[in-house]
């Protein structure tokens, strides 16, 4: 079952999302909040933030769950309709909605890697990281843990904004999107059990997963050394999994 403190606690992302909409839609702060974060890699260097970027990534955030199979297999059962869900809802919405990214419409910005040909509204990247910090969550009962979670995964969000590829705006639907489809997921799999056939199974996904990311263009060239570290540890996990004897009770 879900436990109601965890779930309370999460209310932290649709509450922030809804909260920065109302800000930037009352006083008409979008641009101007979206230059003022875009700004901070003139103090902090570039490479910080593309790194952060990097882990919304969805093809990095399947790695990660996944690798948590055997710890928290509650995680990597959810990661899957959860990931599937949000890009149903991120290309559907990005269709519906089409707002130009800012390099359609500002002529002076900082941009960090290439941006992406796709609407910008909401942010892809904000939303499968909120969605893991979601699900970590609702995992883990640890507050310093919560903690840490909850102020990776907002910065991982607002790296969006610093890299140049969203604004502000984007990033508020992320934070309520991927808080959204992480419950669903997370209810879906617990229609679900998991027994050592099935983690054999999550570690197969976990292999393919990494051998994808470790070819996989994510638009930050300099990254590739951490691109492969994650694809690397992916790797051995992914392996671990496939041959460990001892058997999973069921969740």
């Amino acid at each position: 079952m879900i436990n109601s403190s965890t779930v309370r606690i999460s209310f932290v992302f649709p509450i922030l999302g809804f909260f920065l909409f109302l800000i930037l839609f009352a006083f008409d702060l979008n641009q101007t909040v979206f230059h003022l974060i875009n700004g901070l890699s003139q103090y902090t260097g570039e490479s910080l933030w593309a790194a952060l970027t990097l882990l919304g990534d969805p093809a990095v955030i399947l790695c990660l769950a996944l690798c948590l199979v055997v710890q928290k297999p509650r995680i990597a059962l959810s990661i899957l309709p959860t990931l599937l869900i949000g890009l149903i809802c991120v290309y559907s919405l990005k269709s519906f909605f089409a707002i130009p990214r800012p390099d359609l419409v500002l002529d002076s910005f900082n941009l960090i890697g290439a941006s992406p040909d796709s609407s910008a509204f909401p942010s892809g990247h904000t939303t499968g990281a909120i969605a893991f910090a979601t699900l970590l969550l609702l995992n883990y009962q640890k507050t310093y843990l919560h903690i840490a979670i909850i102020t990776l995964s907002i910065v991982v969000g607002f790296s969006r904004v610093a890299v140049g590829a969203h604004w502000p705006v984007d990033i508020a639907g992320g934070l309520v999107l991927g808080w959204l489809i992480a419950l669903i997921g997370h209810f879906f799999s617990r229609q679900w059990q998991i027994q050592r056939t099935g983690e054999r199974n999550m570690g197969l996904l976990l292999l393919v997963a990494a051998i994808l990311l470790l070819f996989k263009n994510t638009g930050q060239a300099d990254l590739q050394a951490l691109q492969w570290v994650i694809s690397a540890m992916a790797f051995v996990v992914s392996l671990t999994v496939i041959f460990r004897k001892p058997a999973i009770a069921k969740i």
